[in-house]
């Protein structure tokens, strides 16, 4: 893909970016346009949109879920946007909340709510908890809600590691770890795997290249009965 980012004001950015996806399994092609701007209302609060379109066949690695109840990918919807409303207090550490809109063609639209809290502690760990819910929806149409908690650390250098645990009422449990490090200026890697609750277990990697005000980024994933490039 590829993407540009501008500055217009003091405390005002946005971007547009466009992402490319091929899915080996079903040979599902497709792309995804996405857009953002941000504005920062003080010191401490900020403010954003996002806005994306996609294609019939576009596929993301992190937007590919389980559905245990259907035995089969869960896929996000073509069109979504989000606004967020970001904080941070030096007591309470980083605080948010969001609402954003899923729409499909094989769907009706959903619509979830999102809170969020993050505290860095000593030796430069991050602990954050992320809970969301659907609202507005029909009963049967309802994905429930969800928890997400995620336990950061430093492993020298640039190289991280971040061990996470979520529990939805689509996918049920799963636990996994992400190790990520930036080799140099231009060129970062990470590495993931998961496992559900059911004892399967996926993995991925990614791949980002950063050279004179462009960026490349290179994606794969691989879980039972899927593989995926993006």
């Amino acid at each position: 893909g590829w993407g540009l980012q501008q500055q217009w004001s003091v405390g005002v950015t946005s971007g547009i970016r466009q992402v490319l996806s091929n899915e080996l399994s079903q040979g599902q092609r497709g792309h995804q346009l996405q857009m953002t701007t941000s504005v920062a209302l003080s010191a401490n609060l900020s403010a954003s949109i996002f806005a994306a379109r996609a294609s019939e066949g576009f596929r993301t690695l992190s937007d590919t879920g389980w559905n245990r109840h259907q035995q089969r990918p869960e896929y996000r919807g073509r069109d979504q946007w989000v606004f967020s409303l970001n904080g941070s207090t030096e007591r309470w550490g980083a605080l948010g909340a969001n609402l954003s809109r899923y729409t499909s063609a094989y769907e009706p639209a959903q619509t979830r709510l999102g809170l969020s809290w993050s505290r860095m502690l000593p030796q430069r760990t991050t602990l954050s908890l992320t809970l969301e819910r659907d609202v507005g929806a029909t009963e049967e149409r309802r994905g429930g809600s969800s928890a997400y908690l995620t336990l950061a650390a430093p492993l020298g250098g640039q190289r991280r590691i971040r061990s996470y645990l979520r529990d939805d009422e689509r996918s049920g449990v799963r636990s996994g770890v992400v190790i990520s490090d930036s080799v140099s200026e231009t060129l970062a890697y990470s590495v993931s795997g998961e496992r559900r609750e059911d004892g399967q277990s996926s993995m991925g990697a990614r791949l980002g290249v950063l050279a004179h005000y462009s960026s490349l980024d290179f994606g794969y994933s691989r879980r039972p009965g899927s593989t995926s490039f993006d």
